[in-house]
Order: C-alpha cells, then sequence, then structure tokens
C-alpha cells in the first residue's frame, strides 16, 4: 500500500486485502476538507447506483457513521506538506 507521503506509510493493511504498491489516500479526522470530501465521494456513490441494496445501505451506514466522527472531530486544519 503506497500512501501519497512516505510518513504516512507507517499505516499499514495488516490483513493484506490492498496490494503492496496500490496507491491509497488517506483522510485525516482533523482535515479541514474531509467532511466536504466524504459527503462528495457519498454522493458520487449515491449517483453510481449500487445494484446490491443491502450492500449500499452497509457502505452508506459505514460511511455516515464515520463522516459524523469527524465531524465531531475536535481540531480541524488544513493538510500539512511536511
Amino acid at each position: 500500500m503506497k500512501h501519497a507521503h512516505e510518513k504516512f506509510n507507517t499505516v499499514q493493511d495488516s490483513s493484506e486485502r490492498i496490494p503492496e504498491d496500490e496507491p491509497v489516500f488517506l483522510i485525516r479526522g482533523q482535515d479541514e476538507f474531509a467532511v466536504k470530501t466524504i459527503e462528495f465521494w457519498l454522493s458520487l456513490y449515491h449517483e453510481w447506483g449500487q445494484s446490491d441494496d443491502k450492500k449500499r445501505e452497509k457502505v452508506e451506514a459505514l460511511v455516515l457513521n464515520h463522516l459524523e466522527r469527524i465531524k465531531a472531530w475536535p481540531k480541524k486544519k488544513t493538510p500539512d506538506h511536511d
């Protein structure tokens, strides 16, 4: 799993479901852009129209639960680059 910045390489997929060379994008709860980014992702997911209603409901519930936790995160800042 390849992160955009090497400082996040300690965040790993212990189940090894993500190939070692697959790029990933990490959004932290403190990221000022996290809420809007996840809400946009969710709108795209809705547009995509997952045919399996149970899977769609499960994904939406997981995303919405996490989104609420991110909204409640007390510290917000713009992303740093180092």
